[in-house]
């Protein structure tokens, strides 16, 4: 888990800055609070993360609804429905994504990709070897004027078997 959430850590500066209010409250430090508790599986020694649980961002923007992803070559395809109340979204909030390598632990993301009113977005990983590599992958949505953020979703584990 720390491997984890040190390499989410510039992600964490956005998806968790809109909670990290408080005095001595630090974005990293509010997210690695609430994966502690959702985010862990299993007694020790035997615990493992529970991706279903992991929290990449947090706040009061609308999510994303029925999210589909694919995954093609080094991309991932995002899609969702025009669902959401407009006080909590606006059509011109942008997806952010993270996609996190299980084999080479280093997280991947987009702090600015396509809009909500889009309904749709792609995610090309960097130029590198992914063959026989495994990824974790969220969304969520961020408003570009006030850096409000949506409750970020878990879209799956993706395998890359080339």
């Amino acid at each position: 888990m720390s491997l984890f959430l040190r390499s989410a850590k510039e992600f964490f500066r956005t998806g968790f800055k809109e909670v990290a209010i408080a005095p001595n409250k630090t974005p990293y430090n509010m997210a690695v609070s609430a994966n502690l508790f959702t985010g862990v599986t299993g007694r020790h020694p035997n615990r493992k993360i529970n991706w279903d649980g992991i929290v990449v961002s947090d706040g009061n923007l609308a999510r994303p609804a029925n999210v589909v992803t694919t995954m093609y070559k080094d991309e991932f395809h995002f899609s969702w429905a025009p669902d959401y109340d407009p006080e909590l979204g606006s059509e011109n909030d942008r997806t952010i994504i993270l996609a996190y390598c299980n084999e080479t632990k280093l997280c991947h993301f987009s702090l600015s990709g396509g809009q909500r009113k889009d309904l749709k977005d792609t995610f090309k990983l960097p130029l590198l070897n992914y063959d026989y590599k495994s990824f974790e992958v969220f969304i969520a949505f961020k408003d570009t004027l006030s850096n409000q953020v949506s409750r970020s979703i878990y879209c799956g584990h993706y395998d890359f078997n080339n």
